[in-house]
């Protein structure tokens, strides 16, 4: 895939870079800021964790590295050469960055380049250019787009999501969720030892063990490595928040919904020293209660087609989408979210904060009685039912003011089982009639015109 930028950005880009170039300076000795006073000596529990120290010859062996701050920013960036490390240090170091977002916020590189490819594009041309291996007239953009080229391809990416359970595959969106069989493993085998006949298959054998079953999110793109993976990434998130909407758990409050990208899902557990006497009992147990695994049989797939899952699917598949389609995937993922938690306030919190999303125009609207009345009218036909809302809305907001402005925990299950079937019921109705609204305006007129007809 080729990429282009128009000639003013491309001086531009080659100018801000031939401008660093001249910025090159040694890293400091030893990579370490001034001392101040010697702190006191003390013990950590930390201190006893195994540790591995890095000399200036493993730096110069390990190649790229540079220096990252107590908020996990990196501040500098070095190349090493024959005298040591050589590179940008702050501030020279933010300019290099500030042009690497430039190049990667335009539309020819959004969809197919990651700041981390860039980064590292620049600072090999740096230090190619820095040893000489370059030649002088060889521009840094000319530089990026020929590593691009190479770089970009067709990709799919498959990411295993935890605690999902599948009957048979099945799309939403740009992402297929499938899973790897014992065929698929013997296949892979066969390849395996096809293309090299001393090649060991335990390894392949210990990641079946591992991955056979799982369910995999599929997402297939064009971009080089690292933008192929946040692409999916972010494919794959947007599409599992659709799937909680659409899980049991939306309903019942207690029980939170565990399943997503493995290594991100965790299952509380709970892990106990028990002492009787000196020797312990060392005791695990999980720490949820009901069922932690989200089955999506054909009977559930059923149910969540007809509630409006691959509607919202086909809004994913789209490149642009318009201010409403954003406003309601937006929505109904902050409603998701607080499927995540069992925490009474934190579902009661991002439920909220889902529909004050939806029905809000601005901050100066008066923020319960627009959500209540619009809800009303969005979710209901009945006058008596419309006013049940109302009455639901104003509680909910006075738990969430009293824990919000006072810190004070109250729950209440049946009142936040009643507003999340409610909220639900409201998205519901603005998914079955979503493709009758553009903007979020003409949506709130709409509404406003069923409040005074």
């Amino acid at each position: 895939m080729k990429i282009s930028f128009p000639k003013p950005a491309e001086d531009y880009f080659n100018q801000k870079a031939d401008e660093l170039l001249l910025l090159l300076r040694p890293a400091p000795t030893g990579h370490e800021a001034a001392k101040g006073p010697e702190a006191p000596k003390r013990t950590l529990s930390s201190s006893h964790v195994p540790s591995v120290k890095i000399t200036d010859k493993d730096f110069h062996r390990l190649g790229k590295s540079g220096t990252i701050d107590g908020f996990g920013n990196q501040t500098s960036k070095f190349f090493p050469t024959e005298k040591g490390p050589v590179g940008l240090d702050h501030p020279d170091y933010r300019e290099s960055e500030k042009l690497v977002d430039r190049i990667v916020s335009r539309s020819a590189t959004r969809s197919c380049l990651s700041t981390k490819f860039v980064l590292e594009t620049l600072f090999d041309w740096f230090e190619h250019r820095y040893k000489g291996s370059l030649v002088s007239s060889e521009s840094f953009v000319g530089y990026l787009l020929a590593r691009a080229e190479e770089e970009i391809k067709e990709r799919k990416i498959a990411i295993p999501i935890a605690h999902l359970v599948i009957e048979r595959p099945f799309t939403v969106g740009k992402v297929t969720f499938d899973f790897y069989t014992s065929d698929y493993f013997d296949h892979l085998e066969k390849v395996l030892l096809e293309k090299n006949p001393q090649a060991d298959p335990r390894m392949l054998r210990q990641i079946q063990e591992k991955y056979q079953g799982v369910v995999f999110a599929t997402v297939a793109t064009s971009a080089e490595p690292t933008r192929a993976t946040e692409i999916a990434t972010d494919e794959t998130e947007r599409t599992l928040a659709l799937l909680r909407f659409f899980s049991p758990t939306i309903f019942y409050p207690q029980i939170a919904s565990y399943f997503g990208r493995m290594g991100h899902a965790q299952v509380p557990v709970s892990h106990y020293f028990v002492f009787d006497d000196e020797i312990p009992r060392v005791t695990t147990q999980v720490a949820s209660k009901g069922e932690f695994k989200f089955v999506v049989d054909a009977t559930m797939l059923h149910m969540m087609e007809a509630g409006g899952l691959f509607a919202l699917g086909e809004i994913l598949i789209k490149d642009n989408h318009s201010e409403f389609e954003e406003l309601l995937l937006t929505s109904i993922t902050l409603f998701a979210k607080s499927v995540t938690s069992n925490d009474f306030q934190d579902r009661l919190v991002f439920a909220l904060a889902s529909m004050e999303t939806m029905l809000l125009s601005n901050s100066s609207e008066p923020i319960q009685y627009s959500v209540g009345i619009r809800l009303a009218f969005v979710a209901s036909q009945t006058l008596p039912d419309r006013k049940s809302i109302l009455e639901l809305i104003r509680r909910a907001y006075a738990i969430r003011s009293s824990y919000i402005h006072h810190g004070k925990r109250t729950e209440n299950l049946e009142l936040l089982t009643r507003l999340l079937r409610t909220f639900w019921s409201g998205f519901h109705a603005i998914i079955l009639n979503r493709d009758k609204f553009a903007t979020q305006a003409q949506f709130l007129d709409f509404v406003e015109n069923m409040i005074l007809s």
